[in-house]
């Protein structure tokens, strides 16, 4: 199966309908869902908060995990 490469800038999930149409969604994106659940992960680790030094440093480490995913997910493919 091929599967197009992600940018990140697609939505996180998609609306269908019982008719199987796939609708738009005004969501979180791929990067942003993603990069949400690495700050998820970082945050309940109180070793990991402690080690950066403020919240705008693990938000912005968490975009950084965000693009890292997405690129080895288009490199495996």
């Amino acid at each position: 199966m091929i599967m197009e490469k992600i940018t990140g800038n697609e939505p996180a999930q998609l609306c269908t309908t019982s008719g199987g149409y796939i609708g738009q969604y005004s969501g979180l994106t791929i990067r942003q869902h993603f990069a949400a659940m690495a700050m998820q992960g970082m945050l309940s680790n109180h070793l990991m908060i402690d080690q950066f030094s403020g919240y705008d440093v693990i938000a912005l480490e968490a975009t950084k995990f965000s693009d890292a995913l997405i690129a080895a997910l288009n490199t495996s493919q």
